[in-house]
């Protein structure tokens, strides 16, 4: 009796590199991190996340905050002056960009409190800003922008597009 078992193999090398790419692997990650950013000695900013995960062999290398992160701005006295949070983040290098997505809330030293979907944070200009719609909080009135917002990183001074709002008005006769 003979026996013959016949087998299909097939090496799609084109499906090897894709499961084997160096590249798409995260070649430093770590839990419960602490960034410091600092400039001629002085703190600019501090980033708190629960998960990084930094890829800088892709092509456009990132680092990834799957969790989150928070970042605390620190004025010239190096005092917290605004605090920007999103449930997601990431960091281009190359272009010095940061992207926040998901429940993005900004506090400034006013009180004054930014609501957001999505937000960047651009490290050259040292702006922040969107193109969603934004909702801006202040002791004055309640301000939204129907497409988006731009402002100093430290969220000191803003600008709403498309913005209407309600304004609180004092009675000077009360």
């Amino acid at each position: 009796m003979v026996l013959i078992i016949l087998s299909g193999c097939e090496n799609d090398i084109e499906k090897i590199k894709i499961v084997t790419r160096k590249e798409e692997l995260a070649d430093l990650t770590m839990e419960n991190a602490i960034l410091t950013y600092t400039d001629t000695s002085k703190i600019k900013a501090k980033i708190y996340a629960k998960k990084l995960k930094r890829f800088s062999l892709e092509k456009n290398p990132h680092t990834e905050f799957p969790e989150g992160a928070k970042v605390e701005f620190y004025n010239e006295h190096e005092s917290v002056s605004s605090v920007i949070s999103a449930d997601y983040a990431i960091y281009f290098e190359e272009k010095e960009l940061w992207e926040g997505k998901g429940n993005v809330v900004a506090v400034n030293d006013k009180g004054e409190q930014l609501n957001t979907e999505h937000i960047f944070w651009d490290m050259k200009t040292e702006k922040i800003y969107s193109e969603k719609y934004s909702k801006i909080t202040t002791a004055d009135g309640v301000f939204t922008g129907k497409k988006g917002f731009d402002a100093e990183q430290d969220f000191s001074k803003w600008r709403l597009k498309g913005s209407e709002g309600i304004v609180n008005v004092k009675d000077e006769n009360q």
